[in-house]
């Protein structure tokens, strides 16, 4: 007897390892699944290349120590584009943070050669970060050589969002 075209032997072995494979994955789904306490917060920021390089060559050292750290000028080499989705970042972290006052400078962009770009804060920035309870952050970059945007999303600790109707 066929079972679209396999002897039914063969497709109840598929089958059967098709259920084993869907358990597996729910069993991993459900170990991964976020605490009720758990808010996700985002920030997304879009910039223009030539703003960036504008305002480098405007204010040269003075803009690169306000803005950068020396790890990300040497990880960008100087390339207006790398500076352009850095300063998009930093700019996202803030709007995920929820507060204007870290200085652009303690939000650090790293990029290990064998990892996707991470955030790592110093000073206010850091402060503000535990006193929100953040437990994750998660950056996504990305530029053309006229924009670069980044996205941040973030993992706190805290209450239900205040638009949830208590019962």
């Amino acid at each position: 007897m066929l079972a679209l075209g396999r002897p039914v032997s063969e497709a109840l072995a598929a089958d059967a390892e098709r259920r084993a494979l869907a358990g597996r994955l729910r069993q991993r789904v459900d170990h991964t699944r976020r605490d009720p306490s758990s808010v996700i917060e985002s920030g997304v920021d879009i910039v223009e290349v030539e703003r960036i390089a504008e305002l480098l060559q405007r204010h040269g050292e003075r803009f690169r120590r306000r803005v950068y750290t020396d790890r990300e000028w040497d990880d960008s080499g100087g390339r207006a584009e790398s500076l352009a989705a850095r300063f998009a970042a930093k700019e996202a972290v803030i709007k995920a943070l929820g507060s204007r006052e870290p200085a652009l400078v303690e939000i650090e962009v790293v990029r290990p050669s064998w990892s996707r770009p991470q955030i790592r804060l110093w000073g206010r920035a850091a402060e503000i970060a535990r006193e929100q309870s953040v437990r994750q952050l998660s950056l996504s970059l990305s530029h053309t050589h006229e924009h670069a945007i980044a996205m941040v999303v973030l993992d706190r600790d805290g209450d239900p969002p205040a638009w949830e109707a208590e019962a």
